[in-house]
């Protein structure tokens, strides 16, 4: 039997939104109940925090407009190469992140990984060229290219060009020297979805996995992001960087298991009755009090999960 709910208002989701400004970015990733990791650097951008030697979680704080990267991602060290993953929203994101690499390591990043095709995680590509004779290699899928690629321009336009693509159905292993990363093409939050791992080590989620921000459908199969979900969540990773938020707990991905169970119950749901996705988003108003608050970056996010469901189930 699912938990009482209560009324949660418009008015107390801008108070969370306001809260995770003013909290859910400080400092406080080491205590106990927090994924193991120790902050490095803390900008009013974003943040970076170490995860083990030479493996950063880049994790942006996108409310307020402050943000240059807006997307989460992650840096990982070898001994001959170094890969950042995800390309964030605007090339000064993608310029901060390599003068992160270059103060703590004095090398510069050699390979980039794309997670999938959504703007705020390709628009910096640009800036991983900027002050180099020697430009990172990109990692793409192929659905990731033919999305991008035809708008790109300038040097984004120059790395998608020369970009290696991933095997579309097999994991591709990158040896950076002495540390080797796992990356998969998956699909559900985009039809071009890439997952890195290392080991049981560290998963780098990309749009997959959402923590205190309500995931956006605008591309999703709903389906499939639930089957993707439970393999992500369920690998067995010591830490899982999502694509935005802070570094969840183990219970706080289980929150996000939940909420992505009440949207297809609200996504069939309504759609057997007939309901059209904006009228049905009103009983999200209605959360369960076991899954916390979750910050809306639109306030139609609601409407776009529901209609994802809707898209899915006419098909």
């Amino acid at each position: 039997m699912r938990e009482r709910i209560r009324p949660l208002s418009r008015r107390e989701v801008m108070k969370g939104a306001g809260a995770v400004v003013a909290t859910a970015w400080l400092p406080t990733l080491t205590l106990e109940a927090q994924p193991p990791s120790q902050l490095i650097t803390d900008d009013p951008g974003a943040s970076i925090v170490a995860l083990d030697e030479g493996v950063w979680a880049v994790i942006s704080k996108p409310l307020g407009g402050a943000s240059p990267t807006v997307s989460n991602g992650g840096v990982v060290v070898g001994r001959d190469r170094v890969l950042v993953f995800d390309g964030f929203a605007r090339p000064e994101g993608a310029s901060w992140v390599v003068d992160q690499i270059e103060r703590q390591f004095g090398r510069q990043p050699t390979d980039v990984v794309v997670s999938h095709h959504h703007g705020d995680h390709v628009g910096g590509l640009g800036g991983f060229a900027e002050g180099t004779d020697a430009p990172p290699r990109v990692w793409v899928t192929q659905s990731i290219k033919d999305r991008v690629q035809p708008t790109a321009r300038g040097a984004a336009g120059d790395l998608l060009e020369a970009a290696t693509v991933l095997a579309a159905t097999t994991p591709t292993t990158i040896d950076l020297g002495g540390r080797q990363v796992e990356l998969t093409p998956m699909s559900g939050h985009t039809p071009s979805d890439v997952v890195g791992r290392l080991g049981d080590q560290v998963t780098f989620c990309g749009d997959l996995v959402w923590n205190d921000l309500f995931p956006n459908y605008m591309d999703a199969v709903p389906t499939q992001l639930r089957r993707t979900v439970t393999t992500v969540i369920g690998d067995g990773a010591r830490v899982h960087v999502p694509g935005h938020g802070p570094l969840p707990t183990r219970e706080r991905l289980r929150h996000y298991s939940e909420v992505i169970d009440l949207m297809e119950e609200l996504g069939r749901r309504s759609f057997e009755a007939g309901t059209a996705p904006a009228a049905a988003a009103v009983e999200l108003t209605e959360l369960p009090e076991s899954v916390g608050g979750w910050t809306l970056f639109s306030p139609r996010y609601f409407e776009t999960a529901i209609a994802a469901w809707h898209r899915e189930l006419n098909q």
